[in-house]
């Protein structure tokens, strides 16, 4: 087993300016800088994405991944520059990032956050899934089942400055709910919105921003609902909007993983969400970690809200189960302790 010091890992993201296997990218590089992994980091254009990392201690390169010839010179500027950095171990996420990583001498390891097709990652020498039922999908595709393994994400946030209830004007006494992520058809904040007509006591704080804003603004006032929902924008202080929450809802139509699930239980937040693939397996059968309901289910989210919002006792009890479990299986030690062996013996 090589030593840790001993591993030179490149990673390799090609992706949106904001989304959640981005933000994990960031967070594991970190995380395995700050476990004495070397590494080193090529990303597509991104000032704030280069600026954390190399504040972090990380060495990070910059490409243009555009289109066209943008696109070709780019991609072969980085195949020299990872050619000359002799890494043990190529890591690429996702197929944007995949599709341009010539074979070498190096190890090539496909990073799978989502249900992507194989044809990208045809001479890759293991794929890493982040729940077992993508680990499922590829070996359904024809993947070797001894080539791929599951490692999941970890929860911890990094710190923010405080945030007050009265910055979002919302009173003291309100009972909070946090969604967070992308304002897109596939997070379902639509359904969330039409659930809060039925759960009068609770102010939902809606942190994120996307395509689906201005859809989701007039729903809330369709629906006579807007002075109970706030619309936060994107948001870096996740870990002190959950600070301030009560609950944390997830009522996605499609969700490989839920990030966000893991990040409320690491801060001690109970979970509400809709049975869509990552928390179908992350709140499992017995659902003392959190509450599942059907995807798409306005009716059945809103009575899952209610029942925890008017049982203090209860919603103290699934908060604490989802920490353990977090504690258990899901932070930042368990996590890169995971990868640290996966490098040290492929």
């Amino acid at each position: 087993m090589k030593p840790v010091e001993n591993i030179l890992l490149a990673q390799a993201i090609v992706g949106e300016a904001h989304g959640g296997a981005e933000r994990f990218f960031v967070k594991l590089a970190i995380a395995l800088h700050e476990a004495g992994l070397r590494q080193t980091l090529f990303i597509g254009r991104d000032r704030e994405r280069f600026e954390e990392l190399r504040d972090a201690g990380l060495t990070v390169q910059q490409f243009n991944f555009g289109k066209g010839i943008l696109s070709w010179q780019a991609t072969r500027t980085f195949g020299k520059a990872l050619a000359a950095q002799q890494p043990d171990v190529v890591l690429a996420w996702m197929n944007r990032a995949a599709r341009r990583i010539p074979a070498g001498t190096y190890k090539r390891v496909a990073r799978f956050g989502g249900y992507y097709p194989l044809k990208y990652y045809a001479g890759f020498d293991w794929i890493i899934c982040n729940t077992p039922d993508l680990e499922r999908h590829v070996i359904e595709q024809g993947w070797n089942e001894t080539k791929t393994s599951t490692i999941s994400n970890f929860g911890e946030l990094p710190a923010a400055a405080p945030v007050r209830r009265a910055d979002f004007n919302t009173a003291e006494d309100a009972f909070v709910v946090l969604a967070c992520g992308r304002l897109h058809p596939s997070k379902g904040f639509d359904t969330l919105i039409r659930a809060m007509q039925t759960v009068p006591e609770a102010v939902l704080w809606l942190a994120g921003a996307g395509e689906e804003e201005a859809a989701l603004r007039q729903l809330t006032e369709q629906l006579d609902v807007a002075s109970r929902i706030r619309f936060l924008g994107w948001r870096h202080d996740q870990s002190s909007l959950l600070d301030q929450a009560d609950l944390c809802a997830v009522p996605s139509r499609h969700e490989p993983l839920s990030n966000v699930v893991i990040e409320a239980w690491s801060k001690n937040v109970p979970v509400v969400a809709t049975a869509s693939e990552g928390p179908s397996w992350l709140l499992g059968e017995t659902q003392s970690v959190g509450t599942l309901v059907p995807i798409d289910d306005h009716q059945a989210l809103a009575a899952a809200i209610r029942a925890l919002a008017q049982d203090d006792e209860r919603r103290a009890a699934v908060a604490e189960a989802g920490f353990l479990k977090w504690q258990s299986g899901f932070s930042k030690q368990a996590i890169v302790n995971q990868y640290i062996r996966f490098l040290q013996t492929i």
